[in-house]
C-alpha cells in the first residue's frame, strides 16, 4: 500500500505514539514510582525507528525526509507537553535546550528508520511477495 506522504507521516507518528505509550504503561506499572529503567530507552528508540520506517516505507516515493518529519513532529509534541507540565508544578522550569535536544534526537533516530526503509524496503517487499505466491499454490 502506498499513501500520500502526509498520510504515511501520520501513520508513523501514530505508530511511534502507540508503541511508546504501551512501553511507558508497561514500565510505569513495573518500576518504582514511575521511574523508567534505563534499559527501556532501547524500546523507545526502537519505537522511533519503527515510526520512521513506516513513514518512509508507506509513502508513494520513498524519501528519508518523511522519517525526519515524523521525528520533528513527535519532538515538538513532546516539548509542548513537557512545557505544559511545568506550568502546573510549583518551582519546575522548562529548559528550552532540553526541548531542542529532544526534537533533534527524535528527528535523527526517525531518520535512521527512514534510511532503513529506503535501503531495505524493496528486498523486504520482494520477500513478502514470495510468501504471497506460496500461499496461493
Amino acid at each position: 500500500m502506498k499513501f500520500h506522504p502526509a498520510i504515511s507521516i501520520a501513520l508513523g507518528v501514530i505508530t511511534t505514539f502507540v508503541f511508546s505509550t504501551i512501553v511507558g504503561i508497561f514500565f510505569y506499572h513495573i518500576s518504582d514510582l514511575g521511574n523508567i529503567p534505563s534499559w527501556s530507552i532501547l524500546f523507545i528508540i526502537f519505537g522511533f525507528l519503527l515510526g520512521g520506517f513506516i513513514a518512509t516505507n508507506f509513502a508513494k516515493i520513498k524519501k528519508i525526509q518523511y522519517g525526519f518529519y515524523e521525528g520533528i513532529i513527535l519532538g515538538i509534541i513532546t516539548s509542548i507537553t513537557s512545557y505544559a507540565g511545568t506550568l502546573y508544578v510549583p518551582g519546575a522550569q522548562f529548559d528550552i535546550f532540553q526541548g531542542i535536544f529532544m526534537v533533534i534526537m527524535f528527528a535523527l533516530i526517525s531518520s535512521i528508520g527512514g534510511y532503513i526503509a529506503k535501503s531495505w524496503g524493496e528486498p523486504i517487499q520482494k520477500t513478502l511477495s514470495i510468501f504471497k505466491g506460496l500461499r496461493k499454490t
